[in-house]
């Protein structure tokens, strides 16, 4: 889809680079072939756990509808103090149980 207009502008560019990848989960609907050869979250190796990406995702768009009219640079701090602050909400409910090392 993207590559129709790859050379449109920068955004566009950067789309048509954009690896397409399916949640693991859900891979197996994907029954079409372009997804079958394009979309396959088991041939990338270290991909992670994309059920997890997938959660955050779908919490991340439940503030689109208070982010619709913010223009770019309000939308990147808003975006970035809500992850931070449900980063520490988890971090707080989730102990590190393991230290860093120094090298």
């Amino acid at each position: 889809m993207a590559n129709n207009r790859q050379n449109t502008n920068d955004v566009t560019k950067d789309l048509a680079a954009t690896q397409l990848v399916v949640d693991k989960f859900h891979f197996r609907n994907h029954v079409d072939q372009w997804c079958k050869e394009n979309c396959n979250p088991h041939s990338i190796p270290g991909l992670g756990n994309t059920s997890s990406m997938e959660e955050r995702f779908a919490w991340i768009s439940g503030f689109k509808h208070i982010s619709r009219y913010m223009n770019e640079q309000r939308f990147n701090a808003v975006l970035l103090i809500i992850t931070w602050l449900d980063h520490e909400k988890w971090e707080s409910c989730h102990p590190r149980t393991w230290a860093r090392t120094s090298e």
